[in-house]
């Protein structure tokens, strides 16, 4: 049997919010249980409330406990005539339906319609990207192809191999090369361990790039005095990237500033800007500054090439170096690291001014350097304060609280 009862509050048998099933008969230990007693208390208890409910459970049969609960249900309507109650039999000969709950309908699915805008020209964009138009910004390299003279057969650093892997190498190098070092030991060791971590065997490598080394960081870079090797650590700073806001860019707005603003030899460079092939972007642009380092209150800017331009030092002289830095883009490139580090000192050192700290720009071919003839070997160039600064307003977007 079973009771089915709608629970109200004042029901002592369950708090159950709904619905409250008692399965209830004569089977184990029902007889002296207090469903028992609240169902069938014995009209007499007698000497023993306990041995009475037990007796008189024991001799009630199914019928007369189905009639007693029946009667309960009645007992039990509502002033509506609704019995609180319902009694009924247990399904003996098959087994219940597994619970199933209401089906409800299905969702209806569909996609939203997007109403936005995505803008095209907005990207991370670099001088690799600007002059290539398709790649992504990582510490440049230098390229493979080299402009060799049959004649001149390569020794020493000019057989060092050439491209990315190579100048990835040499780079290393300098970054952890301790300028003012003379412990000759530290530098062989450095150069032994990463030609070995880039995979170059050649036994004659070592000497090569240990007497680069030595060479690199005794050229005079001007002013009088100035060498990398009485740059100490704490006044260097290595790979400096950088990021900034980039206004809408393309490659006429670069022209017209350079033109405005370079000799006459620079506005052939000027010309040579239009060739590139970028679209009209915006975002911003990082990069990657090889080395900045400060002497004499004066900051200056390297960057390493390892371009191969012949197997003698005279390849890498004045014109050499001025013909690769305009086929490469390398004028754009240091202009966009000058307004980068620029801005750098401006937003780092207390009443910086362009004129007072900035050096210049040195880029150093590594493989052309003669400390006897500082012209090889070394591009110099420090931009005009006008031209850094126009490059920047055409380049850095300023946010309209700050503009």
């Amino acid at each position: 049997m079973i009771a089915e009862p709608v629970v109200h509050r004042d029901c002592t048998l369950t708090r159950a919010r709904h619905r409250c099933y008692l399965a209830w008969g004569a089977f184990k230990n029902a007889a002296t249980s207090a469903p028992a007693w609240l169902l069938h208390a014995p009209p007499d208890e007698g000497a023993s409330a306990v041995e009475a409910l037990e007796s008189g459970f024991t001799q009630l049969s199914d019928a007369e406990m189905q009639a007693a609960l029946r009667a309960l249900a009645e007992q039990s309507r509502d002033t509506a005539g609704e019995p609180a109650i319902a009694v009924d039999e247990l399904p003996l000969d098959a087994p219940a339906a597994p619970y199933c709950p209401p089906a409800a309908p299905a969702a209806r699915l569909a996609s939203r319609d997007f109403a936005g805008h995505i803008a095209r020209d907005w990207r991370i964009s670099s001088f690799s990207w600007l002059t290539a138009g398709q790649r992504g910004e990582s510490p440049d390299r230098d390229p493979a192809e080299p402009v060799v003279r049959e004649e001149d057969a390569a020794s020493g650093i000019f057989a060092f191999p050439r491209g990315t892997k190579a100048g990835t190498c040499l780079h290393e190098m300098f970054e952890a090369l301790d300028f003012t070092g003379t412990n000759a030991t530290a530098m062989e060791t450095l150069v032994a361990e990463k030609l070995r971590a880039h995979g170059f065997a050649d036994p004659a490598h070592p000497a090569a790039i240990g007497d680069m080394l030595r060479r690199t960081l005794a050229v005079p870079l001007g002013p009088a005095g100035l060498t990398l090797a009485r740059v100490p650590q704490s006044d260097r700073l290595n790979e400096l990237e950088f990021y900034f806001p980039l206004k809408k860019l393309d490659p006429p707005q670069l022209r017209a500033v350079f033109a405005r603003w370079m000799t006459p030899a620079g506005g052939e460079f000027a010309a040579k800007l239009e060739r590139l092939n970028f679209d009209t972007v915006g975002g911003f642009l990082k990069g990657f500054i090889d080395l900045v380092f400060r002497f004499e209150d004066r900051f200056y800017l390297v960057d390493w090439k390892s371009n191969h331009l012949g197997n003698r030092v005279e390849d890498y002289g004045p014109e050499a170096l001025r013909h690769e830095m305009g086929r490469h883009y390398y004028i754009l490139q240091y202009h966009l690291y000058t307004v980068a580090l620029h801005q750098y000192l401006a937003l780092r050192l207390p009443g910086y001014d362009y004129e007072k700290h900035f050096g210049g720009v040195r880029y150093v071919f590594i493989r052309g350097v003669d400390p006897a003839r500082p012209e090889l070997g070394v591009f110099r160039d420090r931009p005009t304060a006008a031209l850094v600064g126009e490059l920047g307003e055409l380049l850095i977007a300023k946010d309209d609280a700050t503009s």
